[in-house]
C-alpha cells in the first residue's frame, strides 16, 4: 500500500511539468501533431514490455479486448488528450493545469458508482480540502481565460476521469503496462487518421480559429532538433513513466486515491513554472 502512495506522488511531480512542456512545443508544432508524436513515442517505448507482460500472463487478445482498448484509446487519448493539447493553444498553461486537476471531482464519484469503491470519511475530508485549495488557486472571480480553452480543458478533465475508471475495471487483468500501451496504440491510430483526413478540409478552415487547428495538420513539417528533444521528454518521461506510475499507484491503492495526484499537481505546477519560466506565484496560489 505504501509503495502505491510513492507512485502517486512521483506521477504528480511529472504531471506538473506537462503544461510547461506542451506550451513550449505548441509554439512550433500543431496541437494534434504533438499529440500524435507524444503517444507514438510512448507506445513504441512500452510495446516490447507489453508483449512480454501479456505472454507472462498467458493472455491472448480477442475481439472484446480489442474493442475495449479502442474505447479506452478513444476516450483517454483521442478525446481527453486532444482537447487538452488544443486547450493550451487558447489558454494559459497554469489555468489548464488547474482545470485538468479538477478531474478527481468526477473520478471519485465514477469510482464509487462503477467500481463500488468506498467513500470514506478520510477521502471525503481530503476531497473537500483539495477542492477548497483548487478554488483558492484558480480564483474564479478574477480568472482571465479564453472560454474555448476553458471549455476544452473541462471536457478533457471529464474524459480523463472516465479513462481512469475504465482502466481500473480491467487493468489488474492486463497489467498497467499493457492497458496503457494498447490504449495509447489505438488512440495514436485514431489521431493519425484525423491527420490524414485533415488534408480534405476546405482551405478557408485554416483561418477559422478552432477549426483551423484541424485543417491540413502536418505530420513531419516543423520538426527540428529542439522540439524533437521536447517530444522525447513528453513521450518517454511525461507519458510512459508518468502513466505507469499513476496506474501502478491505483493498482496498489484505489482509483479514488490515485486521483489525488491531480490534487497535488496544482500546488507543484506554479512552483515549477516559477523555477523554470520565472512566472510569479500570487498570494492566492500560495494559500491554495
Amino acid at each position: 500500500m505504501k509503495i502505491g502512495y510513492i507512485y502517486i506522488v512521483a506521477a504528480a511531480v511529472i504531471f506538473s511539468t506537462m503544461e510547461i512542456a506542451g506550451r513550449l512545443l505548441g509554439h512550433s508544432l500543431n496541437a494534434t501533431q504533438i499529440n500524435f508524436w507524444r503517444f507514438f513515442i510512448s507506445s513504441s517505448v512500452l510495446l516490447p514490455m507489453t508483449i512480454k507482460s501479456l505472454r507472462k500472463r498467458h493472455i491472448r487478445l480477442n475481439i472484446n479486448d480489442l474493442l475495449y482498448f479502442l474505447m479506452a484509446g478513444f476516450i483517454g487519448i483521442f478525446i481527453a488528450m486532444e482537447f487538452y493539447q488544443v486547450a493550451l493553444v487558447y489558454t494559459k498553461a497554469s489555468v489548464i493545469a488547474i482545470i485538468v486537476c479538477s478531474n478527481p471531482v468526477v473520478t471519485i464519484p465514477f469510482a464509487c458508482l462503477f467500481l463500488h469503491e468506498e467513500f470514506t470519511k478520510t477521502t471525503a475530508l481530503s476531497f473537500a480540502l483539495c477542492i477548497i485549495g483548487i478554488l483558492f488557486i484558480l480564483n474564479p472571480l478574477q480568472i482571465n481565460a479564453d472560454g474555448v480553452g476553458v471549455g476544452l480543458g473541462i471536457a478533457s478533465a471529464i474524459a480523463f476521469a472516465l479513462y481512469s475508471v475504465i482502466g481500473m475495471r480491467r487493468a489488474r487483468r492486463y497489467g498497467a503496462i499493457s492497458f496503457i500501451c494498447l490504449s495509447f496504440v489505438s488512440g495514436t491510430m485514431m489521431t493519425l487518421l484525423v491527420i490524414g483526413l485533415s488534408s480534405l478540409c476546405p482551405p478557408d478552415w485554416s483561418a477559422s480559429g478552432l477549426l483551423g487547428q484541424f485543417s491540413h495538420i502536418p505530420l513531419i513539417r516543423g520538426l527540428n532538433g529542439q522540439n524533437i528533444l521536447g517530444l522525447l521528454y513528453f513521450g518517454v518521461v511525461g507519458t510512459s513513466i508518468s502513466y505507469l506510475l499513476y496506474f501502478k499507484g491505483m493498482e496498489e491503492t484505489s482509483a479514488s486515491t490515485g486521483s489525488v495526484a491531480f490534487f497535488i499537481k496544482p500546488a507543484l505546477a506554479p512552483i515549477l513554472a516559477f523555477l523554470l519560466l520565472g512566472e510569479e506565484i500570487p498570494v492566492n496560489v500560495l494559500v491554495g
